[in-house]
């Protein structure tokens, strides 16, 4: 028993493992999913019974320490039934610990314990309908998994320091906030459909966030419309523009939107992510920029989902009077609008969502189709009247609006 590396028992009759598990130093894999365990019969245990939801009592399928297990790196402990009570305090000490998957169980609030996993990559709580927030989250983690949290509340991700995450919180209808999203080096990948409660302070500072990223994608919350000041709109799932003649540096990314529902009625589907298609017709080539999640949740109501591009990061040639057509493709899905932003010379896109995005102080000429109209000396309401120490946050930035081609 002592060389066993693989423990595969899901579904099966197991109620509590042996003190003598936490001693299989050769463990690598242990799944005991659907295993329901044995519940405390202590006096208090039964006293909890009375004034706690049925179904809430500690579970003591694993034993009291695990720290013997120093080589694991997968636990799958979903559907067991478990509690904050039912997880071993040693649990922090697996130092080679990976993937932990402990999805449809009976938290209300995450186990410190696993804050303290150093090597964790990837967590899920799929449907662990009593978690009321996920604090204290290992630095080390690159994918948390968190569909269907009914009851969570707050989400707070300061502590992780790996860049790119990927966070799935679809159908999470009481989350509030995400905290710390602004302290990460770099944009994720994330999944919000059924995120009705957003605070409103939360959304602006979302979709903010998201356009300063690095070529990532995110599912956006639910009635998230295309910002006006997206220069190109069109109803459909492709659009297409010549590149505008400007005066004042490159273009150096896109931003691309997309509105879309699925084809069918359904509450909620999981189905492969849409993707955009990005054309130079006129030099001749394309490239294909896929999320970085395969699935997504979508409903039949509008999902949105929005792409941010840096041409130069994937040596996509886009040069003054370029035909370009972008495509968006889904297999089950109906686009139903589509737009693109032309980032030039990289500025922040700070905006506040549902108004006007700050304006430019460039002279641009406009192109000789008469297809671009350019903005010139234009300022929001924040900036009128007497000028304040706060302009330094504000860089400058190119606003082009195009007239979509037929």
């Amino acid at each position: 028993m002592t060389a066993l590396s693989e423990l595969l028992a899901d579904k099966t009759a197991i109620k509590k493992l042996p003190s003598s598990f936490g001693l299989l130093r050769n463990l690598k894999t242990v799944s005991l999913s659907g295993c329901k365990g044995q519940s405390s019969k202590s006096w208090m245990s039964r006293f909890s019974s009375w004034i706690l939801p049925k179904g809430s009592n500690a579970i003591n399928l694993l034993p009291s320490s695990v720290s013997g297990l120093c080589y694991l790196t997968r636990l799958v402990l979903s559907d067991c039934n478990l509690s904050e009570g039912g997880i071993p305090i040693d649990l922090g000490s697996l130092s080679s610990l990976k993937t932990l998957n402990l999805s449809r169980n009976n938290f209300h609030n995450l186990p410190r314990c696993i804050g303290r996993l150093p090597k964790l990559n990837a967590l899920w709580l799929s449907k662990c309908t009593s978690l009321q927030s996920i604090t204290e989250l290992p630095t080390s983690l690159r994918s948390l998994i968190a569909d269907g949290c009914t009851s969570m509340e707050r989400l707070s991700i300061q502590s992780i320091q790996k860049s790119s995450p990927f966070f799935s919180l679809a159908r999470c209808h009481k989350l509030v906030e995400i905290q710390g999203l602004e302290s990460l080096e770099s944009t994720p990948s994330i999944h919000m459909e059924g995120c009705y409660n957003l605070a409103n302070d939360f959304r602006k500072s979302l979709l903010q966030f998201l356009f300063k990223g690095d070529g990532r994608c995110a599912s956006l919350p639910p009635d998230s419309e295309i910002p006006n000041w997206f220069s190109l709109q069109k109803i459909g799932s492709s659009i297409s523009f010549h590149v505008p003649t400007h005066s004042v540096g490159e273009i150096q990314g896109l931003l691309v939107w997309a509105t879309y529902t699925t084809k069918e009625e359904s509450d909620m589907m999981i189905i492969g992510a849409p993707y955009a298609i990005i054309k130079n017709k006129t030099k001749g080539h394309q490239d294909t920029f896929v999320p970085t999640f395969y699935a997504t949740h979508v409903t039949c109501e509008d999902n949105s989902c929005v792409w941010r591009i840096p041409l130069k990061r994937y040596q996509f040639v886009m040069e003054s009077g370029d035909e370009i057509e972008s495509i968006i493709v889904g297999e089950e899905i109906k686009v139903k609008k589509c737009g693109i932003h032309l980032l030039v010379n990289e500025p922040d896109v700070l905006v506040e969502y549902g108004t006007m995005v700050q304006q430019v102080d460039f002279d641009t000429a406009s192109a000789k189709d008469g297809k671009i109209v350019c903005a010139k000396r234009v300022r929001d309401d924040n900036e009128a009247g007497t000028s304040t120490p706060n302009e330094e946050k504000f860089p400058k930035r190119l606003r082009i609006e195009f007239e979509a081609q037929e």
